[in-house]
């Protein structure tokens, strides 16, 4: 294993100092895409300084197919890192080189990448858009194996798009079907063939897990390790073990659910993916608080919470980026129509005969843009709005996870009340247990005495004792409404 990494780091070492000191032709540009190709997803974004250089060699000849594709391999990296901010910016600067290029089937990838990265921050309608425009350009290509495998991966960017919709599993299921398909008309490329379609059979296994339908999920595991080989580390064994442990963890089996979540825990770090990360830490505070290790669910919790807010950053500003590609491509359109409001004034000082046709077509070309900012502004207020609606977590959820035992309920309830915690362990007198801190949520919540003990499996005497502990935790008055009020109040 280390003689191959070895190998592999001297190629790449080689590879970036001979480009870096000569000029090269199409088709050694070519031989360094195949090798950047290769180990985008298994060097953890280190073909980033190799995909400049292709760009760099290719601008310098004059030649449009590595450009593209260099900033294709870029944008790739920074979401498979899931840096979308990164990813949007040079999606623009792609962007622009689209209308000195003839061939516009050279940016069907780019154009997918583009949608992948709307549908991250949820702007799913636009995302939706770029697959079916990419599509309409992938018919066009005369390779068939090249067309076979654009439209197998816009089917699966469709597939997880509308997983994340409220549409029915049979629409995200007739995608995949599709992406599977086209991956297996494929004739050439056999290895990435393999890598493809394993990657299917995990998302197919993440929709099963999501309806709970484990023993189908796991089937499709399976199916995607057998694609594998044994010694691969890449994102997509990670990806294999989190369904693992979600599988086992959603049949209870908790030792092996915590067995898949800690064995991915280094490497998903050396890879720098968030989002499996962000899972596990989850996962594992849930099962650990269920076998009551509070100390290994708090630690777990806090790298959770920790690495949240990395993940809400990261989405945040790749929002951020859209919106502001979509006002500057607005004000580029002012400024378009602006420059021919000037023409044809200039026109109508000539022709004083048309003047009256020519004013007239403008102001209702002004008004017509106006109108369509301010609509467009509109809409992206509410898409924001939904957006942000749409990640919070309700007080009607989280009350019906404590009645229904859930053991999901107290991360779900730090989402909502992410402060009420520390401002309880900053009143008390003595150190909080995890007891403690679950039993002043349900107060917090305005579940009521007896409420609380059908919960907690206590007697309403049992549940008063604690309350008169919990008194004296904080240093109150032995009153049962001043208890419930301050908790209420804090």
């Amino acid at each position: 294993m280390k003689k191959t990494i070895l190998i592999v780091l001297f190629i790449f070492s080689f590879l970036s100092i001979t480009v870096s000191a000569q000029n090269y032709n199409k088709k050694q540009i070519d031989s360094l895409i195949v090798v950047c190709e290769k180990y985008i997803y298994d060097m953890n974004g280190k073909t980033k300084p190799l995909a400049l250089d292709i760009i760099k060699h290719s601008e310098k000849i004059k030649y449009p197919h590595g450009i593209i594709l260099g900033y294709e391999l870029i944008i790739s990296n920074y979401g498979f890192l899931g840096d979308f901010k990164t990813a949007l910016e040079y999606i623009t600067l792609a962007e622009k080189e689209m209308p000195k290029i003839q061939d516009s089937t050279l940016f069907i990838g780019i154009i997918r990448l583009k949608g992948d990265c709307l549908s991250r921050t949820g702007l799913y309608q636009r995302a939706r858009k770029e697959f079916n425009r990419s599509l309409r350009l992938a018919d066009k290509i005369e390779n068939k194996d090249y067309k076979h495998s654009f439209k197998a991966n816009i089917y699966n960017s469709i597939a997880m798009t509308i997983s994340k919709q409220d549409e029915t599993n049979d629409s995200i299921f007739y995608y995949y079907r599709k992406c599977i398909s086209e991956f297996q008309q494929r004739t050439t490329h056999q290895e990435g063939k393999k890598r493809s379609i394993a990657q299917i059979n995990l998302n197919i296994s993440t929709c099963f897990i999501q309806i709970k339908q484990y023993d189908s999920a796991a089937y499709y595991v399976q199916r995607a390790l057998k694609l594998l080989d044994k010694k691969d580390t890449t994102v997509l064994k990670l990806n294999a073990y989190k369904n693992l442990g979600d599988i086992h963890l959603g049949k209870r089996d908790y030792n092996s659910a915590i067995y898949y979540y800690e064995s991915i825990l280094d490497k998903a770090k050396t890879a720098h993916q968030i989002y499996i990360l962000s899972n596990a830490y989850s996962k594992l505070s849930t099962i650990y608080a269920i076998l009551g290790d509070d100390q290994k669910s708090r630690a777990y919790q806090e790298k959770f919470t920790i690495i949240n807010r990395e993940i809400n950053k990261s989405e945040k500003d790749a929002l951020e980026v859209s919106v502001k590609n979509i006002e500057k491509k607005h004000d580029d359109n002012v400024k378009s129509s602006r420059l021919i409001f000037n023409v044809i004034l200039s026109c109508v000082l000539l022709l004083s005969g048309i003047v009256v046709y020519f004013l007239i077509k403008k102001l209702k070309n002004t008004k017509a843009a106006k109108k369509n900012k301010a609509k467009l502004l509109y809409e992206k207020e509410l898409e924001l709005e939904r957006l942000a609606d749409s990640n919070k977590v309700t007080l009607q959820e989280v009350w019906q996870l404590a009645v229904d035992k859930d053991p999901s309920f107290n991360t779900k309830f730090q989402e909502l009340e992410p402060d009420f915690y520390d401002k309880l362990n900053q009143k008390a007198i003595v150190p909080l247990n995890y007891n403690d801190l679950l039993f002043c949520a349900m107060i917090r919540l305005g579940f009521i005495t007896k409420e609380i003990a059908q919960n907690l499996n206590l007697s309403v005497g049992a549940i008063e004792t604690r309350k008169s502990r919990l008194r004296k935790k904080f240093n109150m008055i032995s009153s049962e409404d001043d208890l419930t009020i301050w908790m209420m109040n804090l």
